[in-house]
């Protein structure tokens, strides 16, 4: 007869190489000095940045405002993405760290909004915000911040895409962009004094080349994309936003650009003034592999943990197993 154990040590150790992640809870990030906002940028008009999103929580405890926390992007009617630092505390993750919880049900995923600050909708508004509940959030297993900042957000409606709510196109291929692009956050009106601004703001952000970028952090940087933030930049507030490029020669590049990063950090003011944003190039097995039934594997493959325990114990008792 065979061991059990040596069959579930083996599921164990393909599951844990191949196909290991994360599905988390949404926590709010205390990294007041690390997370992005929009910083000398200039007000959105609706349908701007169609594929813009708002993570919101509420604003305090019996309160029927709810605030922004972070910022994504659309890629599918059920799947967005973001910087995995908005949805964990820890600096480093590991597998089975955390499981998916029904609190995450408490966080919406809010597209064709303008405001940071608004109350909840349950009824989509034609010519505004679809509020989305969260599903589940799959972040890198290697996550450490800011190295694989990335997640994929599900919800549990789709979104419904109209003339100010539609997805973009992720970059798929490594280019080191130059020239500018454009971020797009709930950000900071100016640093000094800090001033946060209640509506979606726009930058155009110079990008500074990779080499430079790895040369100035005495770090290899090809799995970001830095800016130099000398006119404009991201500050304080608003993580997981949105670095588009336009004319970048990639054959899924839409109308509205291509999606090539994420906004990780601006903790590169000492050296070089700017920002730095995940590549979403690096990423795009893991971002294509993590659809909306994420959970649903997930769900089979507790159960099937159960069964193998369920079949060992039988085995225990009725077969002379060794």
């Amino acid at each position: 007869m065979f061991n059990s154990y040596w069959y579930l040590a083996l599921f164990m150790g393909i599951f844990r190489q191949y196909v290991c992640q994360i599905i988390v809870k949404p926590v709010f990030v205390n990294e007041s000095s690390l997370i992005p906002r929009i910083v000398n940028g200039y007000p959105a008009a609706l349908g701007d940045i169609p594929y813009q999103l708002s993570f919101k929580q509420r604003y305090s405890r019996h309160s029927k405002v709810y605030d922004t926390f972070c910022g994504g992007s659309i890629i599918a009617p059920s799947k967005l993405v973001s910087a995995a630092h908005c949805f964990d505390h820890n600096k480093k993750s590991g597998c089975f760290t955390e499981t998916i919880t029904k609190e995450v049900g408490v966080y919406f995923a809010v597209a064709g909004t303008l405001v940071s600050k608004e109350r909840y909708r349950p009824q989509d508004n034609p010519s505004g915000a679809q509020w989305r509940r969260l599903k589940n959030v799959i972040y890198p297993s290697g996550y450490d911040f800011p190295e694989h900042d990335v997640a994929v957000v599900t919800t549990l409606r789709p979104f419904v895409f109209n003339a100010h709510i539609a997805p973009i196109p992720f970059a798929k291929r490594w280019r080191d962009y130059r020239g500018e692009c454009v971020a797009s956050g709930f950000g900071l009106i100016s640093h000094i004094p800090e001033i946060d601004s209640s509506k979606l703001m726009i930058a155009k952000l110079e990008l500074v080349p990779s080499y430079w970028c790895s040369k100035k952090l005495s770090a290899d940087m090809k799995t970001f994309v830095c800016t130099s933030g000398v006119k404009t930049d991201v500050g304080k507030g608003d993580s997981g936003g949105p670095l588009v490029c336009a004319g970048t020669g990639e054959k899924s590049e839409g109308p509205n650009g291509i999606l090539v990063g994420i906004a990780c950090a601006n903790i590169l003011k000492r050296s070089i003034g700017g920002s730095i944003f995940t590549r979403t190039s690096t990423y795009t097995r893991f971002i294509d592999k993590n659809e909306a039934n994420s959970s649903t594997f997930m769900f089979f493959y507790y159960y099937f943990i159960i069964f193998v325990h369920c079949l060992h114990y039988l085995c225990i008792l009725f077969l002379p197993c060794t």
